[in-house]
């Protein structure tokens, strides 16, 4: 081999060293690339599921405040009048349109039938002045006073579904429940912040209809023990309204 075939390799030699160099240097800087481009998709994933997280946010403060706005109404509209067939009419309104009731019932505790009377219903299988069994779920909110929610609309209480059911609270005790037997169509369940809906009117509903009921009476009073003394004649009120309607 002469001297310039021996120059010539070496000149090929020398170059392919030089590609080869390039193409590490050139692997290196596209490892480098996509350690950045890695880097860069998880902060966009990352900011990504903050934004996510702050409209979760932004919609659980919209559903709250918008809870607490539905609060304010029903307890306005329960204390908004005294006359007993209009606060019956407007609990029955708020169960329809504010918790998305479809059927349903408002019973009293009466202590010398040792039960609860029915007072008013929609669409219910229980029927106005009717007793209603004190056993499973209403038997436990009667002890307890918590509001129960059924895991599975629809669960059958006796002979009956049951969605849910809210004690009626008043000086301390549980003087009824309000059954609700199935949702509207629109409402496909209850969700968590529906409890609190529950628990407000519980707490302001029998206050409303014996309010109502007293000042009808034109004995307006306080006085230990008047639940026993005026149960009777609200559930005869109430008995006389829905035979009353048409």
């Amino acid at each position: 081999m002469d001297d310039k075939t021996s120059k010539e390799i070496q000149q090929v030699n020398e170059s392919l060293s030089g590609l080869q160099e390039r193409v590490r240097l050139l692997e290196e800087e596209n490892r480098v690339l996509r350690r950045e481009i890695d880097d860069t998709k998880r902060q966009i994933n990352a900011i990504e599921k903050e934004n996510w997280d702050f409209y979760d946010l932004y919609i659980l403060v919209e559903r709250q405040n918008k809870s607490l706005l539905n609060l304010h109404v029903a307890s306005q509209r329960l204390h908004s009048t005294l006359g007993f067939r209009d606060v019956i009419k407007v609990l029955e309104e708020l169960l329809s349109n504010l918790v998305g009731s479809e059927s349903f019932a408002i019973s009293l505790h009466q202590p010398q039938a040792g039960g609860l009377v029915v007072i008013s219903e929609v669409g219910s299988p229980l029927r106005v002045g009717e007793g209603v069994p004190m056993t499973g779920p209403i038997a436990r909110v009667l002890e307890s006073g918590d509001v129960y929610i059924s895991e599975h609309v629809g669960v059958q209480a006796d002979d009956y579904p049951l969605v849910a059911c809210i004690p009626l609270w008043l000086a301390g005790q549980v003087v009824g429940v309000i059954t609700i037997h199935s949702l509207l169509v629109q409402k496909p369940g209850v969700e968590a912040i529906d409890r609190k809906l529950f628990e407000h009117l519980g707490e302001h509903a029998a206050a409303a209809i014996c309010a109502a009921h007293l000042f009808s009476k034109s004995r307006l009073k306080e006085e230990k023990g008047w639940w026993s003394e005026h149960v009777d004649e609200i559930i005869i009120q109430a008995s006389n309204m829905a035979d009353a309607s048409p």
